[in-house]
């Protein structure tokens, strides 16, 4: 619990900065400023759009996750690609040993400033990155870039519950989850064992489900099946648990606190997201079943091209 706890401290804090995401309905670990400056910092604050970690040797801030949306990623990045497993070591020839310490550093950065990054990849070869800061970009902003988009893929793994169409299990099947269930609606939920927003909301999510057996409920985890089984089978949740393995799926919705709802119509294009608002997200759902029910699949209604207004702030479990 502690290793799952420290992974979202990261992810929220020490990727995106900011306020506690906690404190939007979700649940972040407790973060309340991190690598790009507290939310009581300069208008435009910059960032690297990476999920970093600590080495055991501290010798460095290792990256676990970069975003589409990083500058690391972005052209005319000189010195190379950078990857997933790479230990940032260095800022403008200042070492960097831990985390911490990359954080002071880019605390004092600008956007649009061409910084140095010494990195030392998985096999120890050591190199020099060139890399132009871009401003730091708000969940809303990541997550609202996904509206009105066709939905990413996912392959995931049931745990408990109905099973998946193209199950990673299921050794016959091809395509991904949402292929298999196109031609209707479904509501992702994002969630980890240990956020208490998460597990408060199972049987508001198993009533959903049953009141609206044409929409398909899927929560998501990435992590082991069997610390999922033993949290989520006593809960009896009345829909299908499944388990994202590689995290591949919270990369692509830009996942960053939990519980995160996202809403995808039957012709697989994202409606709606919400960080914890089930109430509002419920109404999402009411209008969408409502539109695809009198024929305006995959169009542009009253839930579309928005993202769901974000509820009170339930704390960090």
């Amino acid at each position: 619990m502690r290793h799952r706890l420290l992974r979202a401290l990261l992810l929220t804090g020490w990727m995106l900065g900011g306020p506690s995401l906690g404190a939007s309905g979700g649940a972040s670990g407790g973060a309340s400023g991190g690598l790009f400056g507290p939310s009581t910092a300069r208008a435009e604050t910059p960032w690297l759009g990476v999920e970093i970690e600590k080495t055991p040797d501290k010798s460095g801030a290792r990256i676990t996750d970069i975003l589409p949306e990083s500058p690391l990623l972005q052209r005319g990045t000189a010195g190379g690609a950078i990857r997933r497993g790479d230990t940032i070591t260095a800022v403008d020839g200042a070492l960097v040993l831990t985390p911490a310490e990359l954080v002071s550093q880019v605390q004092k950065l600008q956007v649009g400033q061409k910084v140095a990054l010494g990195l030392r990849n998985e096999h120890g070869m050591e190199r020099e990155v060139t890399v132009t800061l871009t401003r730091r970009l708000s969940t809303d902003e990541l997550q609202g870039r996904l509206v009105d988009k066709p939905a990413p893929e996912i392959n995931a793994t049931g745990v408990l519950g109905a099973p998946l169409p193209f199950d990673k299990g299921d050794k016959g099947g091809k395509g991904g989850l949402l292929s298999g269930l196109r031609g209707k609606p479904v509501l992702l939920d994002f969630f980890a064992t240990w956020c208490g927003p998460c597990i408060q909301s199972v049987p508001h999510l198993s009533e959903l489900q049953r009141r609206h057996p044409g929409l398909r409920v899927v929560g998501l985890s990435d992590e082991e099946p069997d610390l999922i089984r033993s949290v989520m089978q006593p809960l009896t949740p009345g829909y299908t648990i499944a388990r994202d393995a590689e995290r591949a799926a919270n990369r692509a919705y830009r996942i960053v606190s939990f519980p995160t709802l996202v809403l995808i119509d039957s012709a697989g294009v994202v409606r709606a997201v919400s960080r914890g608002n089930l109430p509002e997200m419920q109404q999402a759902i009411t209008a969408l079943l409502g539109e695809e029910k009198g024929g305006k699949s995959g169009g542009h209604g009253n839930t579309a091209g928005r993202r769901v207004p974000q509820g009170a702030p339930q704390g960090n479990p």
